[in-house]
């Protein structure tokens, strides 16, 4: 098929920091012919459309909420997340999405879309996944499990047991296969190896095309500063302290390992480091007492401010318990600041160790703490993983580098008819 062509992305509600904005940010100032705009489920922020849905099916959808509660409260140990939304997933207007040439899903559990009724799309699909909650029974992050590689048969220690019957989360398995076997045109893309090869292991999407493209990050944006200590004379951080930077969306996200940034820090302070100011960013209720001076900067929307955030920053801390792909150490990156991450997930995948990171085994406090002292005390080192990130980011994750993959693969998908099946 011919340029021009329009895509619909689709998710829950985003914001700038979203992979799906930026997705379609970049294919809109990057694909040349490329039509691209965002379908949500609720557009009160002003970002893009609402999915639409009939009153009926609005009737519909709220009593299944109250099923899926019902459920989750059923749930020992109860966790609000558990994902029986992908079953009882809300209804869409399939003519709305069928005024795109091909669909992007994304963020679709949950309240977002009914999967029972994707293969109704008379449109190529693609799906990116962004977390494991498409190859599991439900699990947003697997956490070393691996009942996933066998239809999640078995006792699940996240889910845990309804009523004592353990065969919840292989049946939440089967039907969302059986969904997702029914789309004629699937095509599945994942941002980082590591989840590519999860998606390979369950099974979930058997015969389909899998295809790795990385997320992109505005590298107009996140920018190296001109200037190090005029970046931390705008934040009001003393110019002669170390900066360590930290955060997310939600501190308290059991997933962003936030009970480790204490004891790393503690460990530093130990070993006699002193001169350190501590840059933190996200929402956070909590009213903890550092051993270092603290600026909080609260949740950021605006790109550019976050950008001031990294560039502040000598170094970005993130012991994330797993993570498809770091967004955080990949915009710290792009700013030209390294990170210490665990080796967990996707993020060996952007912080490469010695080159642009460095990289503890998983919940390796002491060997955490052990890299935040060497790039404390080795400013040769921080500036040269610092040069390394920058250009790699610019390589592999610009805007222009991600727009181009997409398109080609959207080109691909329209101009060959390719159903995403393996023949």
């Amino acid at each position: 098929m011919e340029f021009p062509f329009k895509v619909a992305q689709i998710s829950h509600n985003v914001s700038e920091s979203s992979m799906p904005y930026r997705l379609n940010d970049a294919l809109n100032r990057h694909a040349e012919g490329t039509d691209s705009h965002l379908l949500l489920r609720g557009a009160g922020n002003g970002i893009g459309k609402e999915i639409r849905r009939s009153c009926y099916r609005r009737m519909q959808d709220s009593a299944k909420r109250w099923v899926a509660r019902g459920m989750c409260r059923l749930t020992v140990p109860y966790d609000r997340n558990t994902p029986f939304y992908s079953v009882l997933g809300m209804g869409f207007s399939v003519d709305q999405m069928e005024e795109a040439d091909i669909v992007n899903l994304h963020w679709i559990a949950g309240r977002t879309l009914d999967f029972s009724r994707l293969h109704l799309i008379g449109r190529p699909l693609v799906y990116t996944l962004h977390d494991t909650m498409p190859v599991t029974g439900g699990c947003h992050g697997e956490m070393g499990c691996l009942l996933y590689r066998n239809s999640c048969r078995g006792d699940c220690p996240r889910l845990g047991h309804i009523l004592g019957c353990g065969s919840w989360p292989g049946w939440l398995f089967r039907k969302k296969k059986e969904y997702f076997a029914r789309i004629p045109d699937l095509t599945i893309v994942t941002p980082s190896k590591w989840l590519l090869d999860m998606a390979r292991e369950s099974r979930m999407f058997e015969g389909r095309r899998l295809v790795h493209i990385f997320n992109p990050v505005d590298t107009s944006v996140f920018i190296p500063p001109v200037n190090k200590a005029e970046a931390k004379k705008r934040l009001d951080v003393p110019e002669n302290s170390f900066v360590i930077a930290f955060g997310a969306v939600n501190l308290q996200d059991p997933f962003k390992g936030g009970e480790y940034v204490m004891p790393i820090l503690r460990e530093l302070y130990r070993q006699g480091a002193r001169h350190i100011h501590l840059l933190i960013f996200g929402n956070d209720d909590s009213s903890t007492e550092w051993p270092y001076p603290c600026t909080r900067m609260g949740f950021l929307a605006d790109m550019g401010k976050l950008a001031q955030v990294y560039q502040g920053a000598d170094m970005f801390l993130n012991p994330t318990k797993q993570d498809s792909l770091s967004y955080v150490s990949l915009e710290a990156m792009s700013c030209g600041v390294p990170s210490v991450s665990f080796r967990t997930g996707g993020v060996p995948e952007v912080c490469l160790d010695g080159k642009t990171g460095l990289i503890a085994d998983q919940f390796d406090i002491d060997r955490m703490a052990a890299h935040c002292l060497l790039l404390y005390n080795d400013n040769q080192l921080l500036k040269r993983l610092g040069h390394a990130g920058r250009e790699y980011a610019e390589r592999e994750f610009s805007y222009p580098v991600i727009a181009s993959r997409y398109a080609s693969l959207y080109r691909e998908i329209l101009a060959t008819g390719c159903s995403g099946n393996i023949r």
